[in-house]
């Protein structure tokens, strides 16, 4: 049986300046080789918008855990802690360079990270209810993670 996947997509929500291009991609250089990615690791994307201005941003593949398809225990605990990996690293990168980074979710809204700090939707909206969830699934190690500290 084939799962589905989604797509988890984040951009640099402010003006780009020349030197965050590079620097984000290495923060995503940076975790690619940390673990062994479901999908494969973070990918760099580089737009132009309609007005003729750069969208710089990246995305991550996971396997999607959205009704009809369950996902086993393992596989979501995987796409969690995928996840927490990119975003710990961003939140490093948005601090460093007080950056306003914003998150899609298969093309929703789920929050975002300014200067390093993760909003309200993304804690509360995303990373907490995913982790309660593995917590009623019966997963003994899920305890929370430096990305929402």
């Amino acid at each position: 049986m084939k799962i589905p996947t989604i797509s988890l997509c984040f951009n640099i929500a402010q003006d780009v300046e020349e030197h965050d291009a590079a620097a984000l991609q290495l923060a995503l250089m940076g975790i690619a080789g940390a673990i062994d990615w479901s999908l494969g690791p973070p990918q760099l994307l580089v737009s132009s918008d309609a007005e003729g201005g750069s969208l710089l941003g990246g995305q991550l593949d996971l396997y999607s855990a959205r009704p009809p398809t369950i996902l086993p225990l393992e596989m979501d605990r995987r796409n969690l802690a995928e996840v927490e990996l990119l975003i710990y690293a961003l939140r490093g990168l948005s601090q460093r360079r007080g950056l306003l980074l914003e998150f899609e979710l298969d093309g929703e809204y789920v929050g975002s990270i300014e200067d390093g700090e993760l909003d309200l939707s993304l804690r509360a909206g995303l990373l907490e209810p995913w982790r309660e969830h593995l917590a009623r699934m019966g997963d003994p190690q899920v305890f929370g993670s430096p990305a929402d500290k």
